[in-house]
């Protein structure tokens, strides 16, 4: 049972409170909390069941597929066993569980079956650290966060001074453009928000008032005594059943997560630590308020008692049962304001990916409910499916990476990835900051060049003249080479396979410099666009690292032959010799 003294042994409680406590009767809330020493929990029958309690006091339930009503199973015991055709019958009827730990309500684990596999989606979270997306992800979280602490130290705890202090933090949050920034102003408002509870009474009912320790009485700061600077191993029953409400709320973000595809441990305010789910606490951050007013009403509704509660040797007070069941079912009631901050965060990091990722809303259910609401009734004809989806025919959107959007988001010089400002959907520029001036100065001086000795316009005689003259010895130059490889078999596949994933990170004045072509050809077959000739395999190889041995293509000789039968000699004709 929860609470237990740190040897394992349950407290001792009344006997006849004990059997009441785990009575044999109908229990139909959506949470079923399971608590006690030597649980089972199995499938009997097709039907879930449960057998918890402590010593004689033993309690048996059962809940069917169809009629089961529940959202959650909470398992807090010391001792007992889950089946395997549990597990599944969970899953299949969509109920999560969650295993705690009894003693600090630390999450053990959870059982959910992810809906959103997407490794996109993971992608575009592991990368978005390092960019403004995840910047704008923590910006989102800790204003949530403020402006419900605003609204709990307005309404619940009273004080409009702190309201209005946290408020004028919050206003600061969209100046500051470093995750680290924006933790200090988070630290600044839990502060004020905390300062606020000082001196707040905890409610005890009136008979147990003189039996309690006076500490128990008054809330004295979100902190430990037996652990100075941290809220965990707390010391009074506020923060202790404050802590335990975290760990409720901890197990369904991480149920939430797994359903929507993001991965629970990639954080982003939170830094990554092993065996820590590090994104789950960055999502509860703004739920903490909502939880924080849950309990501080909770509390006023029912008061404590002492046999609620109980003390190790060290100080720290632990939450017994009834108490932790009650706390569980108030926790999971707001699984629905964490479905829908977790849906909302996974489209931010999705929109951010280059990839056309669409998130489903399996928690909230909103597009599906948007859609039922376009649809007729009775005899009405149906609307257009623009109307209600925005496509222009019934075939699905592909949601494949077009070739043309990949180097949009990278920068054409040097590679880099390019930020993306907000309210745009591509990057504005083409080249990232450090080779924006390079580009300008480029640019500059060709425009003089092409300015000083030249009054003719490029669509004049001489320039058509000098274009044919080009494409015409790159006609000689491609046939010289097949000349020279009559019967060889050109490998496309050999190409994709090994040159272009290496030409990624390269500039286009490397790949330009090495083959002689175009910044602008150069780009393109970067991208992918366009598969240059097979005679520019072997440079463009080289310059790629390629690790495949390459055969010397020597094909000197037939280039000289037809340059001989046709007249066309000059530097450029050197040029491709080499």
């Amino acid at each position: 049972m929860a609470g237990p003294d740190p040897t394992g042994a349950p407290t001792p409680i009344a006997g006849e409170r004990l059997r009441d406590l785990f009575s044999d009767r109908d229990d139909r809330d959506a949470v079923a909390v399971i608590d006690g020493h030597g649980v089972r929990l199995s499938v009997d029958r097709a039907q879930l069941r449960a057998v918890d309690g402590v010593a004689d006091a033993v309690r048996h339930r059962s809940w069917s597929k169809a009629t089961h009503g529940l959202a959650r199973v909470a398992v807090v015991a010391s001792t007992g066993d889950i089946s395997i055709p549990a597990l599944r019958w969970c899953q299949g009827a969509g109920v999560g569980l969650i295993v705690l730990d009894p003693f600090d309500g630390s999450v053990l684990a959870t059982s959910a079956h992810t809906s959103n596999d997407d490794p996109r989606l993971r992608r575009a979270q592991a990368i978005a650290l390092g960019t403004m997306t995840g910047v704008e992800v923590v910006r989102f979280l800790l204003t949530c966060k403020l402006e419900g602490q605003a609204r709990v130290a307005r309404d619940v705890i009273g004080s409009t001074r702190a309201a209005r202090s946290i408020a004028e933090v919050t206003k600061v949050l969209p100046e500051v453009g470093s995750i680290d920034d924006l933790r200090q102003l988070e630290a600044v408002g839990a502060n004020i928000y905390f300062a606020a509870w000082h001196g707040r009474s905890v409610p005890f009912v009136k008979k147990d008032q003189p039996r309690v320790p006076p500490a128990w009485l008054t809330f004295d700061g979100r902190r430990s005594a037996v652990n100075p600077g941290s809220a965990r191993s707390a010391t009074d029953p506020l923060n202790a059943a404050t802590n335990w409400a975290y760990r409720i709320l901890e197990a369904e973000t991480r149920l939430a997560c797994l359903a929507v595809g993001v991965d629970p441990g990639l954080g982003l305010l939170h830094a990554d630590v092993k065996g820590r789910d590090s994104m789950v606490l960055d999502l509860i951050e703004p739920l903490r308020p909502s939880v924080d007013a849950a309990v501080l009403r909770f509390l006023e509704r029912r008061p404590l008692r002492k046999v609620d509660l109980t003390e190790d040797h060290r100080g720290v007070v632990r939450l017994r049962a009834p108490l932790t069941w009650e706390l569980c079912s108030l926790v999971v009631a707001l699984r629905e304001d964490v479905g829908r901050l977790v849906e909302q965060v996974a489209d931010m990091l999705g929109a951010s990916s280059p990839y056309d990722v669409s998130v489903p809303t399996v928690l909230t259910r909103s597009k599906h409910r948007q859609v039922a609401r376009t649809r007729p009734t009775g005899d009405a004809p149906s609307p257009p499916r623009a109307a209600v989806t925005g496509a222009t025919n019934r075939k699905k959107p592909s949601r494949r990476v077009e070739a043309s959007k990949g180097p949009a988001r990278r920068c054409l010089d040097c590679g880099a990835m390019l930020r993306i400002e907000p309210g745009r959907a591509v990057a504005r520029f083409s080249y990232c900051p450090d080779c924006i001036p390079a580009r300008r100065a480029e640019q500059a001086k060709v425009a003089q060049r092409a300015s000083i000795g030249r009054t003719s316009n490029a669509h004049d005689e001489q320039a058509s003249e000098r274009r044919r003259q080009a494409n015409a010895e790159q006609r000689l130059a491609e046939q010289a080479f097949e000349l020279a490889h009559t019967g060889l078999a050109v490998d496309r596949d050999w190409y994709l396979r090994e040159v272009l994933p290496g030409l990624a990170g390269l500039s286009t004045t490397a790949i330009a410099s090495a083959t002689g072509m175009s910044t602008s050809s150069a780009s393109k077959i970067r991208a992918g666009k366009r598969v240059p000739h097979p005679r520019w395999w072997k440079a463009l190889a080289t310059i790629s690292s390629s690790t495949r041995p390459i055969s010397c293509w020597a094909y000197g000789e037939a280039v000289h032959l037809l340059h001989e039968r046709r007249g066309l000699r000059g530097a450029r004709v050197a040029a491709v010799d080499q």
